[in-house]
């Protein structure tokens, strides 16, 4: 038996390209199997949302040492 994990998002589902390939070649052992594939580009809130998620920027949270004061930004 093959266990396929995927993630549900809206009317999609996101699956790792590995999980893909197995559900693919398991189709096509049951029939011909047609494949349309969409290359889409991330949107700004997808990006923002992969970075808030990774933990990339967390040291901008890290409590510490505040080394700006409001005398060192810009007069209006």
């Amino acid at each position: 038996m093959t266990v396929i994990h995927a993630r549900i998002i809206g009317d999609k589902a996101l699956l790792s390209r590995n999980e893909f390939e197995q559900l693919l070649e398991f189709a096509r052992h049951n029939g011909k199997v047609e494949i349309e594939t969409v290359y889409e580009d991330l949107t700004n809130l997808e990006i923002m949302q992969l970075s808030e998620k990774s933990g990339t920027f967390d040291f901008w949270k890290e409590d510490g040492e505040n080394i700006y004061s409001e005398e060192d930004g810009e007069a209006v």
